[in-house]
């Protein structure tokens, strides 16, 4: 009988190899071994009836060690695991962050896909504050949404110079006779969105003044 992988410092992997070439009988497996196994083929896709048939047991055994695995990965409730899984958040957020703009970074790329990853950069951020606050880490109440909006929204580049840059795009293309073409018509939408974003920068700014002197005349 095959022992168990701590103690014939067999693997899971070097198990499966074995079992496939046909010098391991799976019945010989220990029952860590056989779920060690089925975690394993399942995890690659395989389905309760392909891994029955793999390991040469019964359908009721495969779905009894899959249930068995489910029980061991269970996640015991944890105070620090929020904060874990916060902290992983923020730090993918930042990395995708980082390569979209450093993607976007050099001068030749077009103004359309710096202006694209510029947006899908602001909703990072937000879905971000919205996986926070789900967490508890931070507040929900309008007022302080309404400031992390502000924050995120302070990120986008200054809006003159990517205005200028679709213009001049624009005027280029109608020179080139591509005046109707769909190439100009996505500047054209693009110029939308970028006029959106300018009235969302710009009421952000607004509520927080507003927000800030009736701050202030409270205090008072």
């Amino acid at each position: 009988m095959s022992k168990a992988p701590d103690e014939s410092g067999r693997g899971v992997l070097q198990t499966i190899r074995e079992i496939k070439a046909g010098t391991l009988k799976p019945k010989l497996l220990s029952p860590e071994d056989r779920r060690a196994c089925v975690g394993h083929v399942i995890s690659e896709g395989l389905s309760v009836a392909e891994t029955a048939e793999f390991l040469k047991f019964s359908e009721r055994t495969i779905t009894r060690d899959r249930k068995k695995l489910q029980e061991e990965g269970a996640i015991n409730r944890d105070p620090r695991l929020a904060g874990l899984v916060a902290g992983r958040l923020i730090m993918e957020a930042d990395l995708c962050i980082q390569h979209i703009r450093s993607a976007t970074r050099p001068k030749d790329t077009p103004p359309a896909v710096r202006v694209e990853g510029e947006r899908v950069c602001f909703v990072i951020l937000c879905d971000l504050t919205q996986r926070l606050q789900s967490l508890g880490y931070l507040p929900t109440a309008a007022q302080e949404l309404n400031a992390t909006l502000y924050q995120a929204v302070d990120a986008i580049p200054q809006f003159d110079a990517l205005e200028k840059e679709l213009h001049d795009l624009s005027l280029a293309l109608e020179r080139a006779g591509e005046g109707e073409s769909g190439e100009s018509q996505r500047v054209a939408e693009i110029i939308g969105e970028l006029e959106r974003a300018k009235l969302a920068y710009r009421t952000a700014m607004m509520k927080q003044r507003i927000e800030g002197n009736g701050h202030a005349a409270d205090e008072n």
